[in-house]
């Protein structure tokens, strides 16, 4: 157990859209363009569906959080000279935001109560590597982290008891983390396996806290996954993961009901490489932003089922780079995503490898 006291860390309105139309049925305006930024966005809504979003910005070597006002984009830096590209945000019932994040020397935490931010290490790891972090928030508001990096202990835990930080290890090494929680506080947490502990690369794995035990079981074992994943824990305490079969270009999402996994093809032509996020909507239902491909080419797609739950229907968003999505109570799908920058940014910085901030809903 480690010990950190998180106090020290710790109206339904349309958005008004620029005239910067994506394709059919999706509206989108640029975020942040103030240089070249938009590494992994993460998005959440807050009581009035505005946008609150972190990302990273590369001009400045830090992550970024920023947040629509209903009138203003606004923004600072978070953990300048520490923080990394990879960050998951929660906005929770009580309106403050959590954001967890991998630093150059471990894991980051930080909460924004009052309009002020406090962040700073949580987890020391200076030889962090390639890691990654997810992060949920049960509906007491107490936040629930993930952290995949090389440690010992495998995958970690992290949550909070009411006066310290409580990190469990999984004992299993993983890449890539997703976590979810139910109504009742219970994580499940799923990642892609590394070698070691009898374990091969590309298995995807799910942990489910049940009556204060790990369970662990393989998902979906015929197929070798790739890259990042994502779950979402939808009102009804189902799991949805969504993930991608890398030799065959496949998109692909599995659903755990209580009792057993169902596995669905989203995309046949999904492409090898690309990101994937999930999100439910207050019915349970799952609606998946994609890329097709890494990297300038990619072209955004938006994947649902269709009212028999039986198929999925996937469309065109617009061309963009990482992505993230949330669903307002209302059932509509916000996003979240990088753009080429084109003669937004200027130099010395190439539009090659210059992106924008873009956030885009469908009406």
């Amino acid at each position: 157990m480690q010990r950190w006291i998180l106090g020290t860390l710790l109206a339904v309105l349309l958005l008004p859209l620029a005239a910067n139309v994506a394709w059919a049925g999706w509206e989108g305006k640029f975020a942040d363009d103030s240089n070249c930024v938009a590494v992994n966005p993460r998005i959440d809504l807050d009581g009035v569906m505005y946008p609150h979003i972190s990302h990273y910005d590369v001009s400045n070597q830090s992550l970024k959080y920023i947040f629509y006002d209903g009138g203003n984009w606004n923004s600072v830096l978070i953990d300048p000279g520490h923080s990394g590209r990879v960050s998951d945000l929660v906005y929770d019932v009580n309106g403050n935001v959590h954001l967890a994040y991998v630093r150059d020397d471990g894991l980051g935490y930080g909460i924004r109560a009052s309009g002020v931010w406090n962040y700073g290490l949580l987890v020391s790891n200076l030889e962090a590597g390639e890691s990654s972090t997810a992060l949920a928030v049960d509906s007491m508001g107490v936040p629930h982290l993930a952290y995949a990096s090389n440690l010992d202990g495998g995958v970690m835990y992290l949550t909070y008891n009411g006066a310290d930080v409580v990190v469990e290890n999984l004992n299993m090494a993983g890449t890539n983390v997703a976590i979810g929680v139910d109504s009742l506080g219970n994580p499940a947490i799923a990642f892609v396996t590394l070698p070691g502990r009898r374990e091969t690369y590309g298995h995807l794995v799910c942990f489910r806290r049940v009556d204060g035990e790990w369970l662990s079981q393989a998902v979906d074992t015929g197929v070798q996954v790739y890259g990042a994943i994502d779950m979402e824990v939808d009102s009804g305490g189902r799991i949805h993961i969504v993930y991608r079969n890398w030799l065959d270009s496949e998109l692909r999402h599995a659903l755990f009901d209580g009792r057993n996994w169902g596995l669905q093809s989203v995309s046949a032509n999904a492409g090898a490489t690309g990101i994937q996020r999930i999100a439910t909507d207050s019915q349970g239902n799952p609606h998946i932003i994609y890329s097709t491909a890494a990297g300038e080419s990619g072209v955004l797609r938006y994947a649902n089922r269709d009212s028999d739950g039986a198929s999925w229907i996937n469309e065109d968003i617009t061309t963009g780079l990482d992505a993230d999505i949330v669903v307002d109570p209302l059932g509509r799908p916000h996003a979240a995503h990088g753009q080429m920058a084109g003669d937004r940014v200027p130099e010395p910085w190439p539009t090659s490898t210059c992106t924008v901030l873009k956030y885009t809903i469908r009406k």
